[in-house]
């Protein structure tokens, strides 16, 4: 929130189970592609500074709206390539 201005709700244990905790996105149609460009770059910097490792198995496109999730999908398999490179 102090960095980005960004507010993403956990979900977690006993919600879903140990080991399984994710981060709710729920984008409106008042998010435009820069926003979500925005968020997937907050995102991959958070995940970069904390050592975690990139898994997209769990990510899912709304479908409403199946170009949401386009940006931060393309930002995670480029992150998951990258880091299995190293």
């Amino acid at each position: 929130m102090e960095k980005f201005g960004l507010y993403l709700q956990p979900i977690n244990y006993p919600t879903v189970p140990r080991g399984t905790e994710r981060l709710r996105i729920t984008p409106t149609p008042f998010h435009n592609d820069q926003m979500i460009e925005d968020l997937a770059n907050a995102l991959c910097e958070v995940w970069d500074t904390l050592g975690l490792r990139y898994e997209s198995t769990n990510l899912v496109p709304l479908p409403h709206r199946p170009s949401v999730m386009t940006g931060i999908t393309r930002y995670v398999h480029a992150r998951e390539t990258n880091s299995q490179r190293a």
